[in-house]
This record gives C-alpha cells, structure tokens and sequence, in this order.
C-alpha cells in the first residue's frame, strides 16, 4: 500500500528521511571535593540571600508602620510636604499590606507576621472606616501597637543577627 505514496529508489528515500545517533559519555559522579565546594558555595550564597530577603521584608514593615503611623496621627510621611488623610482606600491597602506579608513570609518570620496578624484583627477589620481613628485613645493604642512592630522589625545587633542566622542553618542543601 506504500509504493504508490513513496518512491521505490532508497537513495531517493534516504533525501526525504534521515536518522542520526548521538552518542554521549556521562562521566561518573563529581569527585567528593569538588561536591563539597559546590554545595558549600551554594550555602553562602543562600544564607546571604535568607538574610537580604528577611532584612528586606522587615524593612518593608518598617515603612509600612511609619507610613500607617503618620495617617493615623496626621503628619506628613518622608519627603510629603504636607500630611495627607486616612482614607478608606488606604485602610484597604494596609490590610492587603499585612495580608502580603504573610504570602511572602516564606522563611517564617513568625513574631512578625503574628504582630501584623494581631494588629489587623484589632484595628483593620473590614467594617473599619476612617472615622474609627478619630478618637484620640484609639489613635494612641494604634500607633503604640504599630512602634511596638515598628521595633521588634528593626531589631539590629545580636537580637536580629541570632533570628537570620536561626534561619539559614534551617536551609538544607
């Protein structure tokens, strides 16, 4: 049934198909040194990014404190040349902020994120509304809550050092 559709002469079918085989050495496993350097490299360069990221997302909650802090307390934030309301619009973006922060939270920053976790559950729930803030005790327990976080964030030295340093020896290669 085939030599109606295909031309009988084999050079003519060797035009239209070819095959060819490749073949390839695999050497045997990396030598015990050489492993050893590569998985040792591989830890720094993982530890120095477990520290970036985790300093990043404290900082990012850093910023995010000052920011809801100036809000809350009518001040202008970093280089505002005049201070700007609490809107319901940024009621949203600072729980969409917290909510962030624990998607991100993948090397689990966890007196962090339960801060934030607590401090969304008290003050930003969805029935919130700027009006909520005006009272001044309210305004005085957010913006205490908000330093506390803001500090445990920015925790440098020993404290922070000990925390990021936990978390790399949890990374393994």
């Amino acid at each position: 049934c085939l030599k109606n559709h295909y031309p009988s002469n084999p050079a003519q079918l060797r035009k239209k198909f070819s095959f060819d085989w490749y073949v390839f050495k695999i050497a045997g496993s990396i030598e015990d040194e050489k492993e050893s350097e590569i998985r040792s490299q591989m830890r720094t360069e993982v530890s120095e990014f477990v520290g970036e990221y985790v300093t990043s997302m404290r900082n990012e909650t850093i910023k995010f404190c000052e920011l809801m802090t100036a809000r809350i307390n009518g001040h202008p934030y970093g280089d505002e040349s005049k201070s700007k309301k609490l809107t319901p619009r940024s009621i949203v973006c600072f729980r969409k902020y917290i909510d962030r922060f624990q998607q991100m939270n993948i090397f689990g920053d966890g007196e962090i994120e339960k801060m934030l976790t607590e401090f969304r559950e008290t003050f930003l729930d969805s029935g919130v509304s700027p009006k909520d803030f005006e009272s001044a005790t309210i305004s005085s327990s957010i913006t205490k809550a908000l330093e506390s976080i803001r500090q445990k964030a920015s925790l440098e030295g020993e404290d922070g050092s000990k925390f990021i340093g936990e978390l790399k020896r949890h990374v393994v290669l």
